[in-house]
């Protein structure tokens, strides 16, 4: 893990700390000034509670407000609506009809993707919807600040305006100072890629549209050819274009190309460039797939699976191209054919509602053809194990 990415974990776990004790120490000094001390200390346990209570529900309803932000303000630059997240709760457009999805992403509390306006000269409007939730957050902790003082007479009330208050202005530096985290980057952080580079506007815009189409049932061997290609050195520097690279090594593991899908990996994951920690952990998983599928080197398979990528694997457990690849592992790997065949039922689990259903057949390919090779190879005497 780089420093950047160190620091900026670092910061935000303690501007939460930091928000976290803010809101008790200001709501000892409000309770102390509303009720009598000895009836505070009294029912003490039970004003915890009460308190931690308001925090969780000001923290989920400023997530709320980010994502509006990002959806209000991107519908007024023309945007269109693709999918809306909050926590693991999914409100997904496919086919033109609304359904509600389950998906869960560590490193994300909640996330609102658009369908972008077409390209002018290279550029669409980015300032607005990528920084529409960092002025909701401010615009709604103002608002929650007046209702605190409008309701001081009624406590607990007051405390929740109090909280969303801090919370949105907490909200809004985490999401508005330039950060780079373990998984993810922040709003901030994005947008000033986008201007980073001149050709970071339209990377920004194929990320967009391959997420419209993803959401809307695509396929990535599907979607224009000309979305695809691996970006140059600079560019990968960057964290907006190298998602292109990404998406090109993406799609050539969806058309089965593992000959060429494992190169373009190695290159991205060897090189300096400059990607987000879910994707750098996916992509290993497909660098380890293309492995076990080709020449099956022990040595470089033990060298991606270090404990870091074990340990990225089990917070996106329930993620299909990590199973896909837990599953390949044991049956081409480890010579597990049982482990195997519990990673293949909780595919299958997971897959049955999974809310991207072409992302869901083609990891369902992908696993299909891991055990085909199993299966020729025990026909040709070779075993299910690599690992010796």
């Amino acid at each position: 893990m780089s420093k950047k990415k160190r620091s900026g974990n670092w910061a935000g776990t303690l501007i939460y700390i930091v928000m976290g004790v803010l809101c008790g120490l200001l709501s000892i000094l409000y309770l102390e000034n509303v009720h009598a001390g000895e009836e505070l200390m009294d029912n003490y346990l039970l004003y915890w509670f009460i308190l931690m209570a308001l925090i969780y529900l000001a923290l989920f309803a400023q997530i709320i407000i980010h994502e509006l932000g990002h959806l209000v303000c991107g519908l007024l630059t023309h945007y269109r609506f693709a999918s809306f997240r909050v926590g693991s709760v999914m409100l997904l457009k496919e086919n033109g009809r609304f359904a509600l999805k389950r998906l869960g992403l560590p490193g994300t509390m909640g996330q609102c993707l658009m369908e972008p306006p077409e390209l002018v000269e290279g550029k669409i409007p980015v300032v607005w919807y990528n920084m529409g939730g960092v002025f909701f957050n401010l615009l709604s902790a103002a608002v929650f600040g007046a209702l605190f003082f409008i309701s001081r007479a009624i406590p607990f009330l007051a405390l929740f305006f109090l909280f969303a208050s801090i919370a949105g202005l907490f909200n809004a530096f985490m999401n508005g100072v330039p950060m780079r985290f373990n998984m993810v980057a922040n709003d901030g952080y994005n947008l000033l890629c986008i201007y980073k580079h001149p050709n970071a506007p339209r990377a920004f815009w194929i990320q967009l549209k391959a997420a419209r189409e993803t959401a809307g049932g695509a396929r990535m061997k599907d979607m224009p050819e000309e979305w695809f290609f691996m970006p140059g050195k600079d560019e990968l520097r960057n964290n907006i274009c190298s998602v292109v690279g990404v998406f090109y090594a993406n799609r050539l593991m969806d058309e089965h190309d593992f000959l060429k899908a494992g190169p373009v990996i190695s290159r991205l994951l060897d090189s300096d460039a400059e990607i987000n920690g879910v994707y750098r952990g996916l992509l290993k998983c497909d660098r380890v797939y293309c492995e076990l599928m080709g020449a099956g080197s022990s040595e470089v398979i033990n060298e991606i699976m270090d404990e870091e990528q074990r340990e990225f694997m089990r917070r996106m457990k329930n993620g299909l191209s990590v199973i896909r690849t837990q599953y390949a592992i044991k049956l081409l790997w480890e010579g597990d054919a049982l482990g195997a065949e519990k990673y293949k039922a909780e595919f299958e689990r997971f897959a049955a509602r999974y809310p991207y259903s072409g992302d869901a057949q083609s990891e369902k390919e992908l696993l299909l053809l891991a055990g085909q090779a199993a299966l020729e190879g025990g026909e040709n005497g070779e075993g299910y194990g690599m690992n010796v």
